[in-house]
């Protein structure tokens, strides 16, 4: 087990789990600002990606302790765990992650009434504010680093990461339908012609950021070694004897 990748995952594994459950157990907002509106805390997409993070930096604490030295980035060599934070990682989390942090602080620095409301200062603490928007980032480009993660097919990656957008949209048009809410404040000053383009490039932006997540673990870690077609019949050979 290398000692630094565990630290680094316990450390990032405890700031996501504190983050999250002082959010959602502290953190109390009024209905005018939305959030005691159809879904509470879970309407926000940086609440989702808080969950994503604290589910998956335990698992990688988790996998740390059971990994093979033997070539983990092999996919015939990895743990159930280790399949389950790579799906998580490659699918949910780091186009979610890089989404959230560039978007969030994009919008901030052109209007952030459009995004975080000035009267939301007295109540989300700045410190919170950059654990959930902030932090996240360079935790998961360092992740990228010292954990060799397995990418699906890219239309199998893709076609995850897509449910994701398309449940997401979902959930937020049936606030604003039953509530008359709309989650952002971006979306409530846009006409439905700039709402339309505006959530199409936030797609694209999406999906994106997938394609880069796979550039990047292709970069620093090269090509994951294909399963070949013998490996899977001789295992299938050696379940039936």
């Amino acid at each position: 087990m290398d000692a630094v990748k565990f630290i680094f995952h316990l450390i990032a594994c405890a700031v996501s789990v504190f983050a999250t459950s002082y959010d959602y157990f502290v953190i109390k907002i009024e209905r005018n600002s939305g959030a005691m509106v159809m879904g509470g805390k879970f309407k926000y997409l940086t609440f989702w990606n808080m969950c994503f993070q604290s589910v998956y930096f335990t698992l990688n604490v988790i996998c740390d302790l059971v990994e093979k030295k033997s070539n983990p980035g092999n996919p015939s060599q990895r743990e159930t765990v280790q399949k389950w934070r790579d799906a998580l990682h490659s699918c949910l989390l780091f186009p979610t992650t890089m989404f959230v942090g560039v978007s969030f602080w994009a919008i901030y620095a052109v209007d952030r009434e459009l995004i975080f409301p000035k009267s939301l200062d007295g109540l989300f603490p700045v410190w919170l504010n950059h654990l959930v928007h902030t932090t996240i980032l360079p935790f998961i480009l360092i992740d990228k680093l010292v954990s060799h993660h397995h990418y699906p097919r890219k239309s199998r990656g893709l076609f995850g990461a897509g449910a994701l957008v398309v449940l997401y949209l979902a959930w937020i048009f049936l606030i604003a339908y039953v509530d008359n809410f709309w989650v952002y404040p971006i979306l409530e000053v846009l006409g439905i012609f700039q709402r339309t383009i505006f959530l199409s490039v936030c797609i694209a932006f999406f999906a994106s950021f997938y394609i880069l997540g796979e550039a990047l673990t292709t970069f620093i870690w090269g090509k994951s070694p294909a399963r070949s077609p013998s490996q899977g019949k001789t295992k299938t050979s050696q379940k039936l004897k």
